[in-house]
């Protein structure tokens, strides 16, 4: 047998006849700091994307933003572009509306060390600062990668009616 005809056999006992054609597509990119994954379903062309960056995510409409668990966010502040800070409590009845789920599952720290923002509120920013909490200095996070990222997405298919964001 010719190393050819044993490299098909391999790859039909792994995938069966027929099956490459409908695994899922991915890619991977990264902008302005931020890195996203594309993946649709070949068969069911369901389209789950992720946009992510060290310690923030964003997701249905929402960015959250991951400070240490035990790092109480309760009252923390968020400054957009250099502008005046304002509590991120402020954003909890636009986040409801979007579905964010703010509890979490620790007594010790309900904040679960999580700031939450709805897209309202970083779209066009470029520079967004969050102290954490009176204690703490100011973070400061690049959206302008992150808000390039999101209209990619969306042009492909991301955060539609009909699609799923994971």
């Amino acid at each position: 047998m010719t190393s050819q005809a044993l490299l098909m056999i391999a790859f039909l006992s792994v995938f069966g006849p027929g099956q490459a054609e409908y695994s899922p597509r991915s890619e991977r990119h990264a902008i302005g700091g931020w890195r996203y994954t594309i993946v649709e379903e070949r068969f069911s062309h369901q389209v789950h994307c992720r946009l992510f960056m060290r310690g923030a995510e964003y997701a249905d409409h929402i960015l959250t933003l991951q400070f240490g668990s035990s790092v109480d966010t309760s009252f923390a502040w968020y400054s957009k572009d250099g502008g005046p800070a304002a509590p991120w409590q402020r954003q909890i009845p636009a986040l409801l509306v979007l579905g964010a789920r703010l509890d979490t599952d620790s007594l010790q720290n309900p904040s679960g060390g999580r700031v939450l923002l709805p897209q309202s509120e970083i779209t066009g920013v470029d520079v967004l600062e969050v102290a954490p909490n009176v204690r703490s200095r100011p973070r400061s996070y690049n959206l302008a990668g992150l808000n390039m990222a999101i209209r990619i997405l969306e042009d492909r298919g991301c955060w539609g009616k009909d699609m799923e964001l994971r």
